[in-house]
């Protein structure tokens, strides 16, 4: 299919500390965030949350071949655990904040920036941002067929197209599902379901808390 959905992922590389704020969304347009407002909304707003997801052991590199490794033991690591940020790449304050942080304090907003802004997106978007590099090599379909948007007492949305989006050191999953199934306030809670080879990725989001502008954003 086509994917000019993509196009959402080109800005998306933004760290920072997180600011404790209270709705400064609501209270500043977009280009009067701070840096830290624009790291917060990117990964602990109404739109973005970290999880942490426990990871399969690895074998030791040092492990012999009849697998125990030269300390002892079954020759595997220790329990890891990844922390991921799931957010609503569709989002306009998510799109807002990417260009927030693109631009810097006191830049000015490009022709192309603002045609990202002002797109009216053909599906909801969830990004996955930290995925473990090995991860990336699961198959697209695979994951697909495992990506689901959930709303209690109706039918599980399934993913329309799946998309890796490589940085210079994570990995961003992008899923993108149809807006037809028409996600409202009243539905109360959407989860976002997703699975990568053996382990399962889940967020939960407040649809109440992610009005933006007297509209739902997603």
């Amino acid at each position: 299919m086509a994917r000019r959905w993509v196009q959402l992922a080109g800005l998306w590389v933004l760290a920072g500390a997180v600011l404790v704020a209270a709705d400064f969304w609501e209270e500043q347009p977009f280009m009067a965030w701070s840096d830290k407002d624009a790291a917060k909304m990117l990964r602990d707003s109404p739109w973005a949350d970290e999880v942490s997801v426990a990871l399969p052991p690895q074998l030791r590199p040092e492990s012999d071949g009849g697998g125990r490794g030269r300390g002892g033991g079954d020759g595997f690591t220790q329990p890891r655990r990844a922390v991921m940020t799931v957010s609503w790449r569709s989002a306009l304050p998510i799109k807002q904040a990417l260009v927030r942080g693109q631009v810097g304090e006191g830049g000015e907003i490009s022709a192309g920036n603002q045609e990202f802004l002002e797109a009216e997106e053909a599906f909801y978007v969830v990004g996955v941002l930290g995925v473990p590099p090995q991860f990336g090599r699961t198959p697209l379909e695979q994951i697909k067929a495992e990506s689901f948007l959930e709303r209690k007492g109706k039918d599980p949305l399934a993913a329309e197209d799946v998309i890796f989006q490589r940085g210079q050191d994570t990995l961003l999953l992008l899923v993108a599902f149809p807006r037809s199934a028409g996600i409202t306030v009243d539905d109360g809670d959407v989860e976002f379901k997703t699975k990568l080879g053996t382990f399962g990725i889940k967020k939960k989001f407040k649809l109440k808390d992610m009005v933006y502008q007297g509209k739902l954003a997603m």
